[in-house]
């Protein structure tokens, strides 16, 4: 919280922006809004998400797409690694957050939107694992059977 570190939420505000203007000048990323139009038939598409929700989780990829010249037919699952590399070059607070909700969203609209690229995106395992794979436990065990 800015707060804690004695500054106003206005400021706060302040200095993220020209953060994010001085980092743009040494790489390219993410504008904080969507600065371009989408594309005719990104723009289709969005116009029969049925809820507001739906459009808040994927403007990000529409817009990257759109930016990219990519048409919806183009969209696999090598766009979304790359749409993923996107969010972390930009300044979200948590860009794992964002793409699992545009996944989601993309998930809902593959079936209730007709024309809605047909690719199969999973989410990724965010859990954490606690132990071996089995098969690192039966190596592990093979090596260990030797040892008196």
């Amino acid at each position: 919280m800015p707060v804690a570190i004695g500054l106003s939420p206005g400021r706060w505000t302040n200095v993220k922006s020209l953060l994010r203007a001085a980092i743009s000048l040494v790489r390219e990323i993410s504008p904080g809004r969507h600065l371009t139009p989408l594309s005719p038939l990104w723009q289709r598409l969005w116009g029969r998400l049925p809820t507001r929700l739906q459009k808040m989780r994927l403007s990000g990829l529409m817009h990257f797409a759109s930016v990219a010249g990519l048409d919806p037919k183009a969209i696999t699952v090598e766009i979304f690694k790359k749409f993923r590399d996107h969010l972390d070059a930009s300044l979200l607070k948590d860009p794992d957050k964002t793409y699992c909700a545009t996944i989601g969203g993309f998930r809902a609209a593959r079936r209730m939107v007709a024309g809605w690229p047909n690719v199969e995106i999973s989410r990724p395992d965010r859990g954490k694992l606690w132990t071996l794979p089995w098969s690192a436990q039966q190596k592990f065990q093979s090596l260990c059977e030797g040892i008196d």
